[in-house]
């Protein structure tokens, strides 16, 4: 079972996660109760209001994608606050449409 978690709010999270059976889902749930709930909430305990780049975090290779997507996130807040509107799209392979 590889979960997958996605933010709605600043303070809550949804946890999916893909089972085939009643036996897997009962797996699932117990790992998730005696787990992942316990260090998920410590990190939001830890993290607080904080922004993700004010903290010391350690960013592991496989962590690219998310790291790229706030990176980005991060550019076209700043822009669209500057009085700049929608910054033009960006392609997400790197290549260019013209």
């Amino acid at each position: 079972m590889r979960p997958a978690l996605t933010p709605e709010t600043e303070h809550r999270t949804h946890y999916f996660f893909d089972v085939h059976d009643r036996r897997q889902l009962e797996r699932a749930i117990q790992i998730f109760e005696s787990e992942d709930r316990v260090v998920l909430e410590e990190i939001q305990r830890n993290m607080g209001d904080k922004e993700f780049w004010d903290m010391a975090s350690l960013i592991l290779s496989n962590d690219r994608g998310g790291v790229l997507a706030r990176r980005l996130l991060q550019r076209k807040i700043r822009h669209e606050q500057s009085g700049g509107g929608q910054p033009p799209a960006q392609p997400s392979n790197g290549s260019s449409n013209a």
